[in-house]
């Protein structure tokens, strides 16, 4: 940071050299989505300008060819630091609640499309989104390959019990207890819980080295 110049860890958001050493800042939720899918859910949503005063090429990938799955992670030195229940390079939706810690690989959240869990003491819905592509396979991020996405919520209701989720077939969930349709923004968009939202949940979505590097105890998620 400019104003104690503190080095913090972007993994984690802690505070590793400096005044604020030890210090965790606040995780935020965020969705990781297409542009064509925030376009349609926000269609008076504002973009950052690219006219920053740097010299940078937007829409491009300095590390083409990064995220093969078949290709050990440049920069890490120390191999053993690597967790074998996964491979390197696997993707995964990563949560954190009350300490613990679960990854969920994308490729299993395709399979089953949406997971209910319990995180902590948190109940959550992980929901696959497909159509977002890797910006780290082709020298362009709109030629990557299509690899998809997911969006995490809190399972409470308005009365605070936990809802149960299924795929409603169209890129959505449904809840099995009213019927009621949500979509990726965790808006219900029919049903009996129209204009009900669900509370977004913090999550990452690095590759699984990064991840368990950082996190060692992490549970992985399985079908």
């Amino acid at each position: 940071d400019r104003q104690t110049e503190s080095w913090w860890q972007q993994a984690t958001g802690r505070g590793i050299v400096g005044s604020y050493t030890g210090t965790a800042l606040e995780f935020l939720p965020s969705q990781l989505i297409s542009w064509q899918q925030f376009r349609e859910l926000h269609p008076d949503g504002v973009v950052l300008s690219r006219d920053t005063g740097h010299v940078r090429s937007y829409g491009s990938n300095p590390y083409a060819g990064y995220d093969k799955v078949d290709t050990n992670p440049f920069l890490l030195d120390d191999w053993t630091l690597i967790d074998g229940r996964l491979n390197p390079k696997v993707r995964i939706v990563g949560v954190v609640i009350d300490d613990e810690s679960v990854a969920y690989p994308l490729p299993a959240l395709d399979e089953v499309e949406v997971v209910n869990d319990t995180v902590g003491d948190e109940p959550i819905v992980v929901l696959w989104v497909p159509g977002t592509v890797s910006g780290l396979g082709a020298p362009t991020v709109a030629g990557g390959e299509e690899v998809g996405t997911a969006v995490v919520f809190s399972r409470r209701g308005p009365d605070e019990m936990p809802l149960e989720f299924e795929p409603d077939g169209n890129g959505g969930m449904r809840d099995t207890g009213t019927g009621s349709n949500w979509s990726l923004d965790g808006e219900a968009t029919a049903g009996p819980m129209a204009g009900d939202r669900l509370e977004p949940i913090p999550n990452d979505q690095p590759f699984w080295f990064a991840w368990a590097i950082f996190r060692p105890d992490t549970t992985v998620w399985e079908p």
